[in-house]
């Protein structure tokens, strides 16, 4: 793929079910970014699976922002009971990239990436 930097693709097949980034120095984790249904967090999420069913369940109000440069026209929110994960969904918006969708339209838009961090 158009990494910049060097990565590690693990694959099923031809399908790419996460991909582990290393920090800058190259020593350590920096973030690891599933990519395919196959895989599911603990709480049962997976790719595919839509705002309001992570969200409106609970009840809960997410941590959301727009996403900006490569991730704009995407939204990025904290999962419920979770600070090291990032969830990053996409739908169809026709509002500015730089913005949050209302939370009707949002509610309909899907995981795209579930993306952790160590710290």
């Amino acid at each position: 793929k158009n990494h910049k930097f060097p990565a590690i693709l693990v694959a099923k097949g031809p399908k790419t079910l996460f991909t582990i980034n290393p920090t800058t120095d190259l020593k350590s984790i920096y973030s690891i970014v599933v990519e395919d249904n196959l895989v599911t967090n603990s709480q049962h999420h997976r790719i595919g699976t839509l705002f309001s069913d992570v969200y409106t369940p609970l009840g809960e109000i997410p941590t959301c922002q727009a996403g900006t440069d490569d991730l704009a026209g995407k939204v990025l929110c904290y999962p419920p009971n979770g600070r090291r994960l990032l969830y990053m969904f996409l739908g169809k918006w026709s509002g500015p990239a730089s913005k949050l969708p209302p939370d009707k339209i949002l509610s309909g838009w899907a995981l795209e990436a579930i993306i952790w961090k160590p710290s």
